[in-house]
């Protein structure tokens, strides 16, 4: 029987029962450190690739999908009778989705009965994956795929993405940000908060000290997230202990008691440029009120 596939990228850093539940298929970006090539999400854990970014004197590379493999990641589903939904990175922040769509002209040049939408999410880890998740949810259920298609649309317009850096370290090592800012921030122990804006990074806010992180994200699901957080799907994306983490979803749920939290941990691509100890709050923005 033909289906509808949803493909994504493992930048959208789903967890593990999520891509298996619903069949997703991930097609991995790639890390290079220390001269060796690795697969985010596939070839190191967490705490080996963490291991690894911190003994590694030079900083990390990432390099996106290419066109062949989505082309035949494509080409599989295509001669199987199914609809192709392909959601990426932000195309601002990688060539991946540049990718996806070079490799559907092929295809569809190919084979000329191929369905393939290829989206470019504008957003960043787990908020994407929400994305997917909603879409293969949608798609079980037999919801046309136009439907589908309208209501990615409508979340790539209104997916919130806020993340919390707790070291500057690899922010200067990537070269986003200046050694002396980096040496300034981390003597006033200050936290930035990142946030996306059509597609592109941007610093939101500062947080000075680690104890006002996660009051700070509470703070800007409150701010920024829809009035019927209860019906909501909130993602936490993170590299923090279980601790800390069980903490925080505590907290969600006893003040926003939200319909489903996803939570999971970044991959290597992301935390090559956020380094250890990022924590995030992904949701539905639907409030124009200043989180600051």
């Amino acid at each position: 029987m033909n289906k509808i596939k949803i493909i994504t990228d493992s930048v959208s850093d789903l967890p593990k029962n999520l891509v298996e539940k619903y069949d997703i298929k991930i097609m991995p970006l790639k890390v290079i450190i220390d001269g060796k090539v690795y697969r985010d999400w596939y070839d190191l854990t967490q705490e080996e690739f963490l291991k690894k970014l911190a003994q590694s004197k030079e900083m990390p590379k990432t390099t996106q999908v290419t066109p062949e493999e989505f082309m035949e990641a494509y080409e599989q589903e295509v001669r199987q009778g199914n609809t192709i939904i392909s959601i990426h990175i932000s195309s601002k922040c990688s060539g991946t989705y540049q990718s996806a769509l070079l490799a559907k002209e092929e295809i569809v040049s190919k084979y000329l009965h191929a369905k393939i939408h290829v989206i470019d999410s504008k957003l960043l880890s787990l908020s994407y994956g929400i994305m997917a998740v909603e879409a293969a949810r949608m798609a079980e259920a037999n919801i046309p795929v136009e439907k589908i298609l309208e209501r990615l649309h409508y979340m790539t317009q209104k997916m919130g993405c806020i993340f919390v850096v707790d070291t500057l370290e690899y922010l200067k090592r990537g070269g986003r940000l200046s050694a002396t800012k980096a040496a300034i921030g981390s003597l006033l122990n200050i936290k930035p908060v990142i946030n996306m804006k059509d597609g592109e990074l941007y610093v939101f806010d500062k947080i000075r000290g680690n104890k006002k992180v996660i009051p700070k994200l509470l703070q800007y699901l409150d701010d920024l997230a829809g009035e019927d957080l209860e019906n909501q799907t909130i993602g936490i994306c993170h590299n923090i202990s279980e601790e800390k983490l069980a903490d925080y979803v505590a907290k969600i749920k006893e003040r926003f008691n939200p319909k489903e939290i996803i939570t999971s941990h970044y991959g290597s691509v992301v935390a090559t440029h956020g380094g250890p100890g990022i924590i995030s709050a992904l949701f539905m923005a639907t409030k124009q009120k200043n989180a600051r």
